[in-house]
């Protein structure tokens, strides 16, 4: 973990003192000791929330399943109820018992058809409940790493925990935005952060395992997709005024 004074996340909170020597760098040294035992727990509550969201994923994953067979069973039902109309036709205009058969058989496999879409249906709309309540345990679980009002202004302070590979992510975007824009300020990582999780809280907030269409469709894609469009804002870049106003607090 890096230590960055002055700057919120990942360093000394505002009012502390920087300094590389004497009891100023012992503070730095118990400060990094006090974080670094705490790592293994962390990393640990981390994983079960991980595992939670996982598990969710799977619901989610069975259910679409689950899904696109019930339509597959309504699509063979329906094509089986034009087959009855037509044979009903047919019957109506011969009366001579020719097409009973095909009427007959045709009914029968409609009503199974529209039994097996109704069983795979509910089967889906179970795993899909199932999903939105393993997405509440995992959102409660990281409400509790990210106290409410840690995202809420640039200066606020306090340390937004996010996944190793997502902040390196963020830091990754932060060295090409110098690249790309040398003339511009960076957003700091900790600015960074508090964007990313304002776009897994409106994830929260908007997405359901149910709805289909539409990206991104995660809640990583969701806070990624919203730094993309922070770091076209900082950019100078033209993003709709909802965006600007949602984030521009923070620039």
């Amino acid at each position: 973990m890096e230590f960055d004074c002055g700057t919120g996340a990942g360093g000394f909170k505002e009012g502390n003192t920087c300094a590389t020597g004497g009891d100023g760098g012992d503070r730095e040294e118990r400060r990094r000791d006090r974080i670094e035992g705490t790592d293994e727990e962390v990393k640990v509550e981390r994983q079960k929330t991980n595992r939670i969201i996982s598990r969710a994923k799977k619901f989610i994953e069975d259910g679409k399943k689950y899904s696109e067979a019930a339509k597959r069973n309504m699509d063979a039902a329906a094509t089986n109820e034009k087959l009855i109309s037509k044979y009903k036709e047919y019957k109506d205009k011969f009366n001579d018992g020719k097409f009973d058969k095909e009427y007959s058989e045709a009914t029968k496999r409609a009503t199974e058809y529209y039994k097996a879409a109704s069983e795979y249906s509910q089967k889906a709309k179970g795993l899909f409940d199932k999903a939105l309540k393993e997405e509440g345990r995992a959102r409660a679980r990281r409400e509790k790493e990210n106290p409410e009002g840690t995202a809420a202004t640039r200066n606020k302070a306090g340390d937004i925990e996010i996944s190793e590979a997502n902040e390196q992510a963020l830091k990754d975007k932060i060295a090409e935005f110098k690249k790309s824009h040398p003339k511009k300020n960076a957003p700091s990582l900790g600015t960074l952060k508090k964007v990313f999780r304002r776009g897994a809280g409106a994830f929260s907030t908007s997405f359901r395992p149910t709805i289909s269409g539409g990206q991104p469709n995660s809640r990583n894609a969701w806070a990624m997709a919203r730094v993309n469009k922070f770091l076209k804002m900082a950019g100078g870049g033209e993003v709709k005024e909802s965006y600007r106003k949602a984030d521009g607090d923070l620039l």
